[in-house]
């Protein structure tokens, strides 16, 4: 959209909205997350948010209370192939972040004001028009109740799962993480067959996940070690056999000396 000032001059932004309805039997604690590609917006701080939203972290993911709309504005154009890498996820609440009120303005100071919301309204009712023209919304529409029908439900678990396996490769673990809770909230909805089929394609990206943690939680407990941070090694080895324990034989075999190794430094340190 091509957004016009009072002194002619013109900005390409993008709009984003998205309409959502939940299952009536869904617990209260899940919330919205937004997670966004750095190739559509680098910071929260670029973004405009027109629907009230929490800044989860700042490369961009965003947590939204449950409701029924979100949107927000990218000052910049993005192709539609762009905005599918948006993802959006319900998940429980797994880190705090810095409240943001709806309306609030991360990179267009003077873009509005308190007392320009019917202007911003209308505003916001003209780009929703355009972008319905532009996107050609209905048939988009017809294509989203496609690819998330029924019989579609196990290609985008999978699709889900190897996005999961792809964040691990770039260490990208929060968002990996992030995928792992929408694709176990999605298996629970599927029918047997179809938890079946997909039952040993989860399976290996739970593995993965652990083993993932598991080096995480151990360069976190050399760090304490070396630290000299006793109590703080002692959880994070609790943590760390607790990781081990969920591998599967063939790595525990693999990691089992490690894990001797590093319970003797724990020992020791408590010693000394």
């Amino acid at each position: 959209v091509e957004y016009l000032y009072q002194d002619q001059s013109t900005k390409a932004i993008t709009v984003v909205t998205r309409s959502l309805t939940y299952a009536p039997n869904l617990d209260a604690e899940y919330q919205l997350y937004e997670v966004i590609p750095k190739e559509v917006a680098k910071s929260a701080h670029d973004l405009t948010l027109l629907t009230k939203a929490e800044t989860v972290k700042d490369d961009p993911v965003l947590r939204f209370d449950r409701q029924d709309t979100i949107a927000y504005v990218i000052p910049k154009r993005v192709d539609f192939t762009r905005l599918e890498e948006v993802r959006t996820v319900l998940a429980r609440p797994y880190a705090s972040g810095q409240s943001v009120t709806g309306l609030a303005i991360f990179g267009f100071g003077d873009l509005l004001g308190s007392s320009a919301l019917p202007f911003v309204a209308l505003i916001a009712l003209v780009i929703l028009g355009y972008l319905a023209y532009y996107f050609d919304l209905p048939k988009q529409l017809k294509y989203l109740t496609y690819r998330f029908g029924k019989q579609e439900k196990v290609h985008y678990v999978r699709v889900m799962i190897n996005d999961a396996l792809d964040r691990l490769r770039s260490n990208e673990y929060d968002r990996a993480d992030l995928l792992y809770k929408e694709v176990r909230l999605t298996y629970d909805t599927l029918s047997v067959p179809e938890r079946n089929d997909l039952y040993e394609d989860v399976i290996g990206l739970v593995q993965q996940m652990d083993k993932y943690y598991f080096n995480l939680v151990m360069l976190e407990l050399d760090g304490h070690l070396k630290a000299g941070e006793l109590d703080a090694a002692i959880r994070s080895y609790e943590k760390l056999t607790g990781t081990f324990s969920r591998l599967p034989e063939e790595q525990q075999q693999q990691l089992v000396d490690t894990v001797h190794a590093l319970a003797r430094r724990v020992g020791l340190a408590g010693h000394a």
